[in-house]
């Protein structure tokens, strides 16, 4: 019987080029790059596939950060960085959409506590406060689309506020340059030093 199983291992590393940091120029055999040629980029973390003429992104979705461990702030009044995502160039293409969520915990006070989320050095949706002395947590969700652009986008902001079971939405356009890496960064601010804010856990998710 004749052992065809390196010929069936090259067919196979033709089609799924493996792990690379970067777009090959050739199929790992040699060979021309063909339509449906895939690799998984090392670089980025995501799929790519040949379309015939250009490498691109796979549809899929990938979680950008995910985290359960406590972000604390406390001790000063300063506008302060809980977390700070990468979102490296590209990887959003022209119709990608970054979904972010987050659970806080807070001192249960009237003073304000406030949180905000960045992407690339721009409010997403204007920072989000609260002074009502009866909640203790918020649970945040923002979006951010790019609108058949690299560089348009459209946002919005759901807040939900414990306790009072009070809902809050709102809605932005931005400019972001989502051809060049980008950075996702969530803030939080209070007004008194010895409160605190707690960011419980998160998930930034990329869909495309």
């Amino acid at each position: 019987m004749l052992d065809n199983s390196a010929q069936y291992l090259g067919m196979i590393t033709d089609k799924f080029y493996g792990a690379l940091s970067a777009d090959p120029s050739t199929r790992p055999t040699g060979g021309v790059i063909q339509a449906g040629d895939r690799y998984f980029n090392t670089t980025t973390q995501t799929e790519r596939t040949y379309t015939g003429s250009a490498w691109t992104y796979s549809n899929s979705s990938l979680n950008l950060a995910l985290g359960g461990a406590y972000v604390t702030l406390t001790g000063t009044v300063a506008k302060t960085a809980l977390l700070t995502v990468p979102v490296a160039a590209n990887l959003m293409g022209l119709n990608g959409r970054i979904e972010i969520t987050l659970d806080f915990e807070f001192s249960n006070n009237t003073n304000q506590k406030e949180m905000s989320v960045q992407f690339g050095g721009v409010d997403i949706i204007g920072p989000w406060n609260t002074t009502n002395g009866s909640s203790w947590g918020s649970w945040l969700t923002y979006v951010i689309s790019n609108r058949n652009s690299v560089s348009s986008q459209a946002t919005s902001f759901k807040g939900n506020e414990s306790a009072i079971g009070a809902s809050y939405y709102d809605s932005d356009t931005k400019a972001v340059n989502t051809a060049v890496s980008q950075n996702i960064v969530v803030y939080g601010q209070l007004a008194n030093a010895a409160d605190h804010i707690y960011l419980r856990n998160y998930r930034i998710t990329l869909f495309r």
